[in-house]
Order: structure tokens, then C-alpha cells, then sequence
């Protein structure tokens, strides 16, 4: 929590004057992530979170990340596309050529990022 919170202090432009974008996800488990991105000049963030354990995990005993996601991707606009570093873990992931994000890959170690792009 303190890491999101120093970020959003040490960005506060992008957050009070950045625009946002509500991001689409595709897939098998779409209904169980909410997505949205700020974009102010350069500076992009992409902010997702897992939603509706109980349904995602069917009763299985496993944690919501990783490959429950399956197939499950954010789509991206184009000036989105690119590299990006979640805040939380330090995990460095990538958008697909097709402006595509995988949740798998995303959520691999909490279902929560909060991704900062990579200049």
C-alpha cells in the first residue's frame, strides 16, 4: 500500500490531470478484472485489479494468480503499447504487437498491478 501511495504522491499531475482510459479484457475470465489507464504527455500507467474470487476460483483452493488467468488479456490503444514495470513487485512485462497485455503474465504474482511505462 505505501509503495502505490508514494507513487500517486510523487505523480500527483498524472493523477489529478492525466486522462483516463477504461481498458477492455477479452477472454475466458474477463468479468473478474477492472482496468483503466492515465495518460498525462509521457507518463502512462496502467492500473488493473481481480475481482470476483469466489466465481474466479470455482472452488479451487489455488490463489488468483498466474495461470487461472488463462487466456484473459487487457486491450490496449496503440499509445499504450509498450514496456511497463508493476510498482508492487518490480515485474517488468510487455504489451503483444497486437495491443494485448496478458493477465496470466500480469497477475503471475498478486491479482493487482499497477504498471508504470518504461521510457
Amino acid at each position: 500500500t505505501s509503495q502505490i501511495l508514494n507513487f500517486r504522491q510523487q505523480h500527483s499531475h498524472l493523477f489529478k490531470e492525466g486522462r483516463y482510459i477504461p481498458l477492455e479484457a477479452n477472454g475466458p475470465k474477463s468479468k473478474h478484472v477492472v482496468a483503466f489507464s492515465r495518460v498525462q504527455g509521457e507518463q502512462k500507467i496502467i492500473v488493473a485489479v481481480g475481482r470476483f474470487y469466489t466465481q474466479l476460483l470455482n472452488s479451487h483452493s489455488a490463489d488468483p494468480v498466474g495461470s487461472i488467468w488463462e487466456n484473459t488479456t487487457l486491450v490496449l490503444p496503440s499509445e499504450l503499447e509498450g514496456n511497463y514495470r508493476d510498482i508492487l513487485s518490480g515485474t517488468e512485462i510487455s504489451s503483444t504487437y497486437d495491443h494485448h497485455l496478458y493477465l496470466q503474465q500480469a497477475f503471475s504474482k498478486l491479482p493487482l498491478v499497477v504498471l508504470e511505462k518504461l521510457a
